[in-house]
C-alpha cells in the first residue's frame, strides 16, 4: 500500500502546470533482462530482475506480468509482486504457442497471445508446403502455477483463393472482404514467404466492443476480429455478437488485398503498435499506430477514425474499400524504425512514441512539438508504455492518512511526520530525498487545488 501511495505523492510535483503528462513509464526488453519504472525525470523508480525477458506489463495493484523465453522453445509467463515474488506461474509449451511480439492483459485478468503455427505440408489444403501463419490464445490463469487455454483464433480458418475453381476456399476476393486472400505475396513479391505469411506484430483489445485488433507487417494491414465468440464459432463464419464467427469484421491500410483498389490505395507500410484510443483521452475510439515505412527512410505515428457503428459493426459500401479514406493526424519528424516500434494516446492528448530503429522514447502533443524525451540507460526498447497519474487505482494522490480525500489533515499528518525523527519517505512529496517544509507546502497547494 505504501508503494503505491509513495509512487502516486511523487506524480503530482513536477511540471504541474506543463504540458507534459504525469505518470511513470516501463521499459522493459530482452537486452537488459529486467523491467525498469522511470518517472518523467529519467529517475529509475523501481525494477525487477527477470532473465530472458522477453516484455511485461504493469497491473493496477502494482504486480507485473512478465513473458520470458525458456531455452529458445517454450515461453516462460509469470506474475510477480512489486518486491519480485512470484504470484503465479506457466510454462506455454511450442505445440500449443509459439509466442512472439505482443500479447494483451484483459480487464478479468485473462491473457491473449499472438503465437505463431505451422500448417505442415500434409494438412495444408492450399498447396503442398508447409505454412507458417498467426493465431490467438485467450489463457486463464489457474493457481500457482497452471493456465486454461479458454479461447481460439485461428487465421488459417478464415483464407480464401481465386487461383484454382476446384481447389477447396475458392471464391471472388473483393466480395468476400471478410477472409484473407491466401495467394498475396508478401510486399507484391512473386514469391510468398509462407514461412511468415501473416507477421501479426500487435494485439489490442476493446472491451466496449468486445473485439480484437491486430496489426500485419508483412500484409500492411489492420484486421479487427470479434472476441465474443467461442472458440468453435471462432474458427467457422457465424456465431457471436456479430454473427460473422472469426472472419474479419474490419480490415485497412491495403484494398488491393481484397481486390478494392490498387498500390494508389495502399496507406500502410510495415505497421507496428496499433490500438485503439481509450475512451477517456483525445480522439477515444480511434486508432492509432506507428507507420514504419510512411515514406521513404521516414516513419509516422497516424490516427484514423474506423466507420464504426453504434452497435460495433464497420458498413461497407457497394463494392468500395473500407473507410476512411485518410487520416485524421499524422506526425512525421526526424524518426525512423525498420522494425518493431510503437505509439500511445495520453489522457492529456499527447501521444507516446517509441521508435525502436533511433533507440528514442518521447512524448509529443497534437502539434508534433516534443515535451518530454528518455535520456537515459534503457533506451533500446521494442515499445514503451506510459502509465497515468491514476493508474494505480484507488489510492488517491497526496491521500497521506489514506482516508479517501485530500484535506486539512492529510497537512496535519506531512507536519507531523516532519516533525518526528522517524518520518517516512512517504512523505517526501518534492522527490529530493528529504523531508522538511518545501514537503509541507507543496501539500498544502495540494490541498489548495482541489
Amino acid at each position: 500500500m505504501k508503494v503505491k501511495i509513495i509512487l502516486l505523492i511523487t506524480f503530482s510535483i513536477n511540471l504541474l502546470f506543463s504540458e507534459i503528462s504525469e505518470g511513470i513509464v516501463l521499459l522493459s526488453d530482452y537486452e537488459y533482462d529486467k523491467a525498469v519504472l522511470i518517472n518523467i525525470d529519467d529517475e529509475i523508480i523501481h525494477q525487477w530482475d527477470i532473465p530472458n525477458l522477453l516484455k511485461s506489463y504493469l497491473n493496477a495493484d502494482s504486480s507485473l506480468y512478465s513473458f520470458s523465453r525458456v531455452n529458445n522453445e517454450e515461453f516462460f509467463i509469470q506474475l510477480i509482486d512489486w518486491d519480485g515474488n512470484q504470484l503465479w506461474s506457466y510454462i506455454l509449451e511450442k505445440e500449443i504457442c509459439r509466442l512472439h511480439h505482443e500479447q494483451e492483459i484483459l480487464p478479468n485478468g485473462n491473457i491473449l497471445c499472438l503465437c505463431r503455427e505451422t500448417i505442415s505440408h500434409d494438412e495444408n489444403i492450399f498447396f503442398h508446403n508447409d505454412l507458417d501463419i498467426d493465431k490467438i490464445i485467450e489463457i486463464e490463469p489457474v493457481g500457482n502455477n497452471e493456465a486454461n487455454i479458454i479461447w481460439e483464433w485461428h487465421f488459417y480458418n478464415h483464407l480464401i483463393q481465386d487461383s484454382d475453381i476446384d481447389s477447396p476456399e475458392y471464391g471472388d476476393i473483393s466480395q468476400n472482404p471478410q477472409l484473407l486472400n491466401i495467394n498475396l505475396t508478401n510486399n507484391y513479391d512473386p514469391f510468398p514467404n509462407y514461412e511468415d505469411y501473416t507477421h501479426i506484430n500487435c494485439i489490442d483489445f476493446n472491451p466496449d466492443l468486445d473485439q480484437i485488433i491486430i496489426s500485419s507487417r508483412s500484409l500492411n494491414e489492420i484486421y479487427i476480429i470479434d472476441h465474443s465468440t467461442t472458440t468453435y464459432e471462432a474458427s467457422g463464419h457465424s456465431g457471436g455478437i456479430y454473427n460473422m464467427g472469426g472472419d474479419i469484421l474490419y480490415r485497412w491500410g491495403n484494398p488491393l488485398n481484397y481486390n478494392r483498389g490498387d498500390i494508389s490505395d495502399k496507406k500502410l507500410f510495415s505497421p507496428h503498435g496499433v490500438n485503439w484510443i481509450e475512451n477517456n483521452s483525445p480522439g477515444g475510439g480511434n486508432i492509432l499506430l506507428f507507420n514504419n515505412n510512411h515514406s521513404a527512410g521516414s516513419s509516422a505515428v497516424i490516427e484514423f477514425q474506423p466507420p464504426v457503428s453504434n452497435n460495433g459493426f464497420y458498413p461497407l459500401i457497394n463494392d468500395e474499400p473500407y473507410g476512411p479514406y485518410d487520416f485524421i493526424w499524422v506526425y512525421q519528424s526526424d524518426f525512423h524504425s525498420q522494425t518493431h516500434s510503437g505509439a500511445f494516446r495520453l489522457s492529456n492528448g499527447n501521444t507516446f512514441i517509441t521508435s525502436f530503429g533511433n533507440n528514442r522514447v518521447f512524448e509529443v502533443d497534437h502539434e508534433g512539438i516534443i515535451q518530454w524525451e528518455y535520456i537515459g540507460e534503457f533506451v533500446n526498447v521494442h515499445r514503451a508504455i506510459k502509465y497515468d497519474s491514476n493508474y494505480f487505482n484507488p489510492i488517491l494522490m497526496g491521500d497521506i492518512n489514506n482516508d479517501g480525500l485530500i484535506n486539512i489533515l492529510d497537512i496535519v499528518q506531512v507536519v507531523t511526520l516532519v516533525l518526528e525523527s522517524d518520518y517516512e519517505s512517504i512523505v517526501d512529496l518534492n522527490y529530493d530525498g528529504s523531508v522538511d517544509v518545501l514537503d509541507i507546502v507543496i501539500m498544502i497547494n495540494m490541498v489548495l487545488e482541489i
